[in-house]
């Protein structure tokens, strides 16, 4: 449907996305993770924020996964795995990105300087802070697939799909 759409009703598709991401980011959540049902509750009515779901398409090894209360805690800790992934094993990340249709170069070395100067700004960069606390609503993968819009108007959205996984993160992320 989007590949028939002219861009002056690509823009009006693109203008509803937006309100539709302005009003996730009024929701307000003290942590950062994947929001849960209270399946305890009869009515399942209450959510909670919990540790990241992974991917559907794979399951990592046991690894912390939060929440966390800040976005530095969050940040640090992903780029440390990546950090140890790549140590670790650095063929299976060769491998990923082959399985991913990624053909360009691979130097472990440099990803991990990449990761290691990230790790750095994550850590010393006072900016992150400003965040703390800002944490909302953020659809796991707003792709055209999971975008629902009316039959006799294309251009209005009617829902969004495909909500397993949400996540709580900062709204700047």
């Amino acid at each position: 449907m989007w590949a028939d759409l002219d861009m002056a009703s690509r823009r009006t598709v693109i203008r509803q996305l937006a309100s539709i991401q302005c009003e996730l980011s009024k929701t307000s959540f003290p942590y950062i993770g994947s929001l849960y049902e209270d399946l305890k509750r009869a009515d399942c009515s209450q959510f909670h924020v919990g540790p990241f779901a992974p991917p559907v398409e794979f399951e990592r090894a046991t690894k912390h996964r939060g929440p966390w209360a800040t976005a530095r805690e969050q940040m640090s800790e992903l780029m440390k795995e990546k950090l140890e992934e790549i140590v670790a094993n650095p063929e299976q990340i060769i491998s990923d990105r082959r399985r991913e249709g990624k053909e360009t170069p691979f130097e472990a070395e440099r990803f991990q300087k990449l990761y290691e100067a990230i790790l750095h700004l994550v850590n010393h960069v006072e900016l992150l802070d400003l965040w703390n606390g800002l944490y909302s609503i953020s659809h796991p993968d707003l792709t055209t697939n999971n975008i629902l819009v009316d039959y006799e108007d294309p251009t209005h959205i009617v829902g969004l799909i495909d909500w397993e996984g949400t996540r709580i993160k900062p709204w700047v992320s």
